[in-house]
């Protein structure tokens, strides 16, 4: 069912347009807004009769039919999450970006225009928002955790989703790295895109946060499977095959920045691997600054 601030906010998109003379959508049209005349909470199938009445595009009406759903699980599972809606400048694969919110202690989520667009009628449900959620919030806390610095995670403790975390680095260093090849070409020019000024320890810390993050990115997915059938007691072919799908192209990245390293610098990198935390002796303290990606200029 849908709330009255969504209804109300659609409305303002578009003033009423002139009737369309299809007889057969006349009842459902008459009951739409017979409902609405009464004040009575709209389905969302009467809502789209109504705001496509109003003249509100069927894609903004997708969009905020998502966006719906996932402020309604927000609230049901207690996320630390802001919906703060849709934006474009992403790649069509991507489901959303995640900011630093504004209240303290909270994640900005900001949905891609380009994959919703297309892809509602396949995700736009409460099993696949759901998993959605849990990955932003299992990344939102890895992210806040990283110390770009010393390229570790700053924790207090090792919890459950910080063992997850390291869980997904032992497999990534067990199953991700490819090959011990120098360097091609195309290795040499995602480096210098990274650093263009030839900096070699600004190189490798670049490359090294680029591949913790997709280390990061898996550990959210395993955070968010196990949870979901935690929470709900099943597992979901949809979310299964999106993760399978995902760790395919991570595991393409995590190489992408290994391949770009020197043979000393691997080295290093494998020795961080085995050893990706550092804890601090005050519990109950902030571990040490939040750091997350560029702010954004977006609403709650």
């Amino acid at each position: 069912m849908i709330s009255l601030w969504l209804l109300l906010g659609l409305l303002a998109l578009g003033s009423t347009g002139a009737r369309s003379d299809n007889t057969d959508g006349d009842e459902r049209r008459t009951q739409a807004f017979g409902a609405f005349s009464r004040g009575e909470t709209l389905s969302w199938d009467q809502l789209e009769v109504v705001a496509t009445e109003a003249g509100v595009s069927r894609e903004k009406i997708a969009e905020m039919k998502v966006k719906d759903r996932a402020e309604r699980l927000v609230r049901r599972f207690h996320l630390p999450l802001e919906l703060a809606g849709f934006s474009g400048g992403m790649a069509p694969e991507e489901e959303f970006r995640l900011y630093k919110g504004h209240r303290p202690g909270y994640g900005a989520l900001v949905l891609n225009t380009a994959f919703w667009d297309k892809q509602a009628e396949t995700y736009d449900n409460d099993p696949y928002i759901t998993y959605l959620l849990f990955r932003a919030e299992a990344y939102f806390t890895y992210r806040s955790r990283y110390d770009a610095e010393q390229g570790a995670w700053i924790v207090e403790e090792e919890s459950p989703s910080m063992q997850t975390l390291k869980a997904a680095l032992d497999d990534s260093a067990a199953n991700w790295m490819i090959t011990d090849d120098p360097p091609t070409g195309r290795d040499l020019e995602f480096r210098k895109s990274l650093d263009p000024a030839g900096n070699s320890p600004r190189a490798l810390k670049a490359l090294v946060e680029y591949a913790l993050r997709t280390v990061a990115q898996k550990a959210s997915d395993n955070w968010a499977a196990g949870r979901y059938r935690r929470e709900l007691g099943v597992t979901s072919p949809l979310v299964s095959e999106r993760i399978r799908r995902r760790e395919r192209l991570l595991a393409v990245d995590f190489n992408r920045a290994r391949s770009a390293m020197t043979g000393a610098e691997r080295r290093a990198f494998r020795k961080l691997l085995k050893t990706p935390f550092r804890y601090v002796r005050h519990p109950g303290e902030a571990a040490s600054e939040p750091v997350f990606d560029p702010a954004a200029n977006v609403a709650p």
